[in-house]
């Protein structure tokens, strides 16, 4: 006993110098207590005044050390705490958010605090052990040494009153461990200590000892869709129930038990239909706490037992097993999964018909709708891991769909588990369960295939990983886990203080919002580039130290291509480090704003098509200011054309893009049965491949178009057409990049790239063996180089070979090309003619020089690659080549000549 005792005395360890203020309470795990007007709620440290007098707290000190502490405001006048009263101070991180906010947060894991006075003096210090969501610990007694746990935190009210426990039981455990098992299975629950009683729950409810006669609540699932519908339809019952432990359990295949989760409303429909009428995937969800005399109820212990004929997991996707109290998900008016009191109530006074964006319980917001939970993540057949979570809706209107997304919380950074197969950890506290967003009836994995193409860009981008989720045991269908873009995102980005930041967000019909620090530096920004002429290179360069022009141009370029239509009027989020811009400070602290890339699945062909000039409708958009502006300025326009024809040529293009998207089509495939029949938001399997194919075709001509775009951007622009061949991808690729530097740079690892590239640009190009092996030479117009890195003008033919390559195995017999500059020319093609400059009726001279010879065909494309149509004349035994079309800079031609099998391949420019 004496033991335990010790145990217990050491979770709080109190020194306190005989002084008149002290740390009388904690919360350092809060999502029910002392919400602000936000719904947020912040972890919290309660000071008392034992004295007879008020004592004015300005310049008073709190934190870990003497030397980490943070200063209270010397000038607040909202710090005074009366006598025998209280004063809370909120360690939400945010200073900025008023004078009782701390610049630090509290950890669960526990830690050391320190309070000091006015003068620096310690004036009481504790140390805390690791605490439990929602359940504060503090003083027996107001300012007595005693610490004890409060089930009830007592925020602003004495300490006296309140049942105090000397701590929690200790948690249960399982004999076997969740995931897949055959046939059936028997599970024993264990204690760890005596004189304990165990409780469990079969229906993903959190145990309680006061839930054995079930918990009731209502839900409903109809609603008055149409104005023309009834006012009222009834309220339905339900009830978690709550069993005591005394014998082990059988566990034998749950699909075979009735569906109950998944026949509850999640939206505002008079009928819903997407009802399964059939017996879905089912789990066992088991949950189990201990409870002891003069003790608070351990954490719950929660897992998933999957039993079927094989043992094995069907799925080709991890599966997520979340569990959460069925009444915090569909109670008719707190839970936050349905439609609920809160549509009733828009209903009653408003009676036109349902937009997207449609009220209901599942708007609720804020730290204060968060809901306990558990959640489970099954990677092979067995339960890889397991986390007590706090969990929200995710998403804007996407919340009024049937399936939503989540927002999953662990307050130990998911111990920095590896969702997304790259062997680093997750550094961060939050994830997101999603539902595809708008894309939940398309494809279902649209915006994490746009994050994928263009995560080479100088933007961050969102990881994913597809799941099947079940929902409190029952199939819920295809959820993509994914980042979640917040403060602590752009630190482990961005290697920054996440505590320091500016974060803002655009919103449809705004304002912005702040979601970390202030507004002051960004209603700066906008004021500079409103008012600024950026055809002034002064102006431009006060734009270049204001913000991160290079993450900016590939942010516009991003969007632009995919064709979002759901921006520049929302879904941006721009963020700097708090400090003043200085040339010195690091990479990414320099004060810079820098803009994060997130919600781009409105994309890829919705509303608008391939042929749309996003370009133009980026340019002029009121919300889109800050491009509109330096659009004025010829440095920034060539530079972005200039970045932007580089990405269609290596990023972007369609082969490249569509190689990508049919990864993630292949991928998802295997899945899609399963979940249209359960969701019915796609009709079955090949209406989900009819949309996939949409989005094939936007990839497919999406870049000829963005070039069209561009070239009404910067005039007339020459372009020179590039071919690169690498002779064996096995042993190595190459990186090309425009300009001598390599930040505007991609990996190619493809046998033949044709590249576009300004008229007498120099771009680098860097050979990458693979495996040892050696680079050979490249071959210029010709000419051998032994060099790994070149530097290469943009009229050039280029050819890799490696130490194992021969010219001999270089070309296919079907398809071989030779230089047209050889050293026994066969023809002569001129320069590209033209009387009047108008780009009408140009043409080229074509003479064979050799008269023993036939010419075959003869072809000619454009820079972007389309065939340009021409006819001939005769003229003194030579051909007269007249182009059809507007023609302009550069193209290229084809020539073949009977019976050779080589081709031979040149350029020309037209001016």
């Amino acid at each position: 006993m004496k033991k335990a005792l010790l145990i217990i005395s050491l979770l709080f360890l109190a020194e306190r110098v005989f002084s008149q203020v002290c740390i009388n309470e904690i919360l350092a795990s809060n999502n029910t207590s002392l919400p602000d007007a936000t719904g947020e709620t912040y972890d919290w440290i309660e000071l008392y005044n034992e004295s007879d007098e008020s004592i004015d707290l300005a310049g008073y000190q709190i934190g870990e050390s003497k030397n980490s502490k943070y200063s209270l405001s010397l000038t607040s006048k909202n710090l005074n705490i009366p006598a025998k009263g209280y004063l809370i101070l909120f360690a939400s991180g945010e200073p900025n958010k008023g004078d009782k906010h701390l610049g630090f947060k509290l950890n669960k894991s526990g830690q050391r605090l320190y309070l000091f006075d006015s003068n620096g003096k310690k004036i009481d210090r504790i140390t805390y052990k690791s605490q439990k969501t929602n359940y504060s610990s503090g003083r027996e007694t107001d300012g007595s040494r005693k610490w004890r746990y409060f089930e009830f935190p007592t925020p602003n009210i004495t300490n006296n009153e309140a049942t105090a426990y000397k701590g929690f039981t200790r948690t249960p455990y399982f004999t076997k461990s969740g995931g897949y098992h055959k046939n059936s299975l028997t599970l024993k629950i264990k204690k760890r200590s005596l004189f304990t009683e165990i409780y469990y729950t079969t229906d993903a409810s959190t145990p309680s000892p006061n839930n054995l006669e079930g918990k009731k609540y209502t839900y409903k699932n109809s609603y008055r869709e149409k104005s023309s519908d009834p006012a009222n339809a009834p309220l339905l019952t339900d009830q978690i129930d709550t069993y005591t432990y005394s014998k082990k359990l059988k566990l034998e295949d749950a699909s075979l038990n009735p569906n109950r989760t998944s026949l509850k409303s999640s939206t505002y429909h008079r009928s819903p239909n997407y009802f399964p009428n059939y017996a879905i995937d089912k789990t066992n969800t088991i949950r189990a706490i201990a409870v002891k005399k003069n003790r608070l109820p351990s954490e719950p212990i929660s897992s998933s037992f999957f039993i079927n004929s094989s043992g094995d997991k069907p799925y080709t996707f991890p599966v997520l097993s979340l569990m959460i109290d069925e009444n915090e998900l569909f109670d008719y008016k707190k839970g936050i999964y349905t439609a609920g009191q809160i549509f009733d109530t828009f209903r009653t006074y408003n009676l036109d018909p349902i937009g997207l964006c449609t009220e209901g319980n599942y708007n609720l917001r804020g730290s204060l709708n968060e809901k306990i939970g558990n959640i489970e993540y099954i990677k092979k057949n067995q339960a890889s891991v397991n986390f007590k979570i706090r969990a929200r809706i995710h998403g804007a209107c996407t919340r009024a769909f049937a399936y939503k997304s989540f927002r999953i919380y662990e307050d130990e950074n998911f111990q920095g588990y590896d969702f997304f197969n790259e062997g680093n950890g997750l550094r961060q506290n939050s994830i997101l369960i999603r539902n595809s967003g708008n894309d939940y009836n398309k494809t279902l994995f649209k915006d994490a295939y746009i994050h994928t193409l263009v995560k080479d860009l100088n933007i961050p981008t969102q990881k994913s990983q597809p799941s099947v989720l079940f929902l409190n045991g029952e199939y819920w269908g295809i959820h993509n886990i994914r980042e979640r873009v917040d403060n602590e995102y752009i630190s482990k980005k961005y290697n920054v203080s996440d505590n320091n930041l500016d974060l803002i967000k655009v919103v449809f019909y705004g304002p912005e919002e702040v979601e970390q620090g202030d507004k002051t530096a960004y209603q700066n920004l906008i004021t500079f580039f409103k008012t600024s002429d950026l055809r002034n290179e002064g102006n431009f360069e006060k734009a270049k130290e204001l913000i991160d022009i290079d993450n900016f141009i590939d942010f516009q370029i991003a969007h632009i291509y995919v064709g979002n239509i759901d921006w520049p009027q929302n879904n941006v989020r721009l963020w700097r480090y708090k400090t003043e811009v200085n040339s010195e400070s690091s990479k990414n602290a320099d004060g810079r704003w820098r803009w994060l890339f997130f919600d781009a699945e409105r994309s890829l062909g919705e509303t608008v098509n391939a042929e749309f000039d996003n370009l133009n409708t980026a340019r002029y958009h009121p919300s889109n200011i800050i491009f509109t502006r330096l659009l004025d300025n010829p440095t920034f326009k060539a530079k972005f054309v200039e970045r932007f024809n580089f990405l269609l040529t290596t990023t972007f293009k369609a082969e490249n893009a569509l190689l990508l998207f049919d990864k993630f089509q292949n991928q998802y495939a295997p899945e899609i049965d399963a979940h249209t029949k359960r969701w019915k938001v796609i009709a079955d399997k090949k209406a989900w491949e009819a949309n996939c194919d949409y989005v094939r075709d936007y990839l497919k001509t999406r870049p000829a178009f963005v070039k069209k775009h561009l070239l009404n951007l910067s005039g007339d622009v020459l372009y020179d057409s590039v071919l690169v061949k690498n002779t064996n991808t096995e042993l190595g690729s190459y990186l090309v990049s425009m300009g001598a530097s390599k930040t505007n740079s991609a990996t190619i690892n493809t046998t033949k790239e044709q590249f576009s590239f300004p008229r007498d640009n120099t771009f680098l190009l860097v050979a990458n063996p693979k495996n040892e092996q050696t680079l050979s030479y490249w071959s210029v117009d010709g000419q051998r180089f032994y060099e790994k890195e070149i530097e290469v003008k943009s009229n050039s033919n280029i050819e890799l070979y490696w130490e194992n390559s021969t010219e001999s195995n270089v070309t296919n017999s079907n398809e071989a090309f030779a230089i047209a500059n050889q050293e026994n020319p066969q023809f002569f093609i001129s320069e590209g003619i033209s009387a009047n400059g108008d780009g009408l009726n140009e043409f080229v001279v074509f003479k064979l020089l050799d008269q023993s010879i036939e010419l075959e065909e003869m072809l000619f494309f454009d820079k972007y690659g389309s065939p340009i149509p021409f006819k001939t004349q005769e003229e003194d035994k030579q051909l007269k080549v007249i182009f059809e079309k507007n023609v302009k800079g550069i193209a290229y031609y084809v020539i073949s000549i009977k019976n050779e099998k080589s081709k031979m391949l040149g350029f020309i420019t037209i001016e």
